[in-house]
């Protein structure tokens, strides 16, 4: 692996504050990586063979949070289209990011002007696949599945992709963010697995030797597990984020590695809350009922004490003012536990509001990106067959006017 280069691109020499977001969807990419015998590989982009591998880079510095994201499409037999593969780059698990300089065969198959990146990882990053039984059609895809599967499986790999993708200054700046301040976490919002595949999910596949991605007891459990064979590989469930007090973007629900592969969706809020407000009013119950019940006792002491003790009214009347007190205790505490139980209400409310305004700005921004994007193809399609349509025009008018 190359050493990261030194002719101007120190990640030192871009201020974090002019940072502001990267958004880079589907660039054509080549990643490439050594193996323990140290035999270079590679990954790379063939658009004449329908072969895509493409690099999404999201991140958004006000929230603190970034997702790197590696994309193949593989050819599955009984399968119409093909589908997906994604390789899931945390932030939290990247240790250091450098622009290095171009070399091999990447910058011939991107074109003149290329960015490679050179990652360093704590964990290997995330392979996320359709669930079910998903066969590869041919040996190209069985190829691309068994070098995703192996880039899964490094802490160190380059990824080259065109450098029209993104400006140079905002690049840098990411790598400084990465690899100086660390501060970054997982956008889970591009984390989302959820809604792959048709809406059926994808499964998240972890090298052996990787930490795991949720937290043991979780749901994700059942769907997280060692690589199979690639046969045998199907589709991934959501992330979800642990609870955690403070609010984060789009996480609510923990260490750092927990926090950046868990996915908390609003009805994770309202469900923790409102189970939350049931235990406490379950305890409440029982508690009056316990003082219900004592009451019940004192009463049937005085009734029966009436006739046999009432040499003693002193007694009984010390009795009942102590039970008096008592009462006006348990009453003070309902009223502040009350109280508690309404702010603590306000509270899961406001957190389920900022999330889910949060949670609109990210799909709209989202959706004006592709909006766009599309308006952009269609105008240069409309362009260049305008264009076609006019030559084809003059050409038969400069036919007539010559014959």
């Amino acid at each position: 692996m190359s050493s990261p280069s030194t002719d101007g691109l120190s990640t030192a020499s871009i201020e974090p504050t002019q940072f502001l977001s990267i958004h880079v969807s589907k660039a054509p990419a080549v990643v490439s990586w050594s193996d323990d015998q140290g035999q270079s590989h590679c990954l790379s982009h063939d658009p004449s063979g329908n072969d895509h591998v493409t690099l999404d880079i999201q991140c958004d510095s006000q929230n603190n949070t970034a997702l790197f994201k590696i994309i193949a499409n593989v050819a599955y037999k009984g399968k119409r289209n093909r589908s997906n593969i994604y390789l899931h780059i945390y932030p939290e698990r990247l240790r250091s990011l450098f622009i290095i300089s171009n070399e091999g065969t990447a910058p011939a198959r991107l074109g003149t002007s290329v960015y490679t990146l050179e990652l360093v990882l704590s964990a290997p990053a995330s392979l996320v696949v359709p669930k079910g039984d998903w066969v590869p059609k041919n040996e190209a895809a069985q190829s691309t599945l068994a070098s995703l599967e192996a880039v899964s499986s490094q802490t160190s790999f380059c990824v080259a992709f065109p450098s029209k993708s993104i400006a140079m200054d905002r690049l840098v700046a990411l790598c400084e963010k990465v690899s100086v301040n660390g501060s970054l976490k997982t956008m889970y919002e591009a984390a989302n697995i959820t809604k792959l595949y048709g809406g059926m999910g994808g499964k998240i596949v972890e090298h052996a030797h990787k930490q795991p991605v949720v937290q043991s007891g979780s749901s994700q459990d059942k769907d997280t597990e060692s690589p199979p064979a690639y046969g045998d590989v199907g589709d991934s469930p959501p992330l979800h984020p642990s609870h955690d007090k403070k609010r984060r973007r789009l996480n609510s629900d923990g260490s750092i590695e927990d926090a950046s592969h868990e996915k908390l969706s609003l009805e994770d809020i309202c469900r923790h809350g409102f189970a939350e407000i049931g235990r406490r009013f379950d305890r409440i119950e029982r508690s009056l009922s316990n003082l219900t019940s004592r009451l019940d006792q004192v009463e049937e002491l005085v009734r029966k004490g009436r006739p046999e003790n009432h040499q003693e009214p002193i007694t009984l009347g010390e009795r009942i003012d102590s039970v008096e007190e008592r009462v006006i205790g348990v009453e003070k505490n309902l009223q502040i536990g009350l109280s508690g139980l309404a702010q603590d209400v306000e509270n899961q409310m406001h957190d389920v509001r900022h999330e889910f305004n949060e949670t609109i700005m990210v799909r709209v921004d989202d959706e004006v990106g592709v909006a766009q994007s599309q308006l952009e193809d269609f105008v240069k399609d409309e362009l260049r067959n305008a264009a076609f349509e006019v030559e084809e025009v003059v050409r038969e008018k400069l036919k007539d006017a010559l014959s």
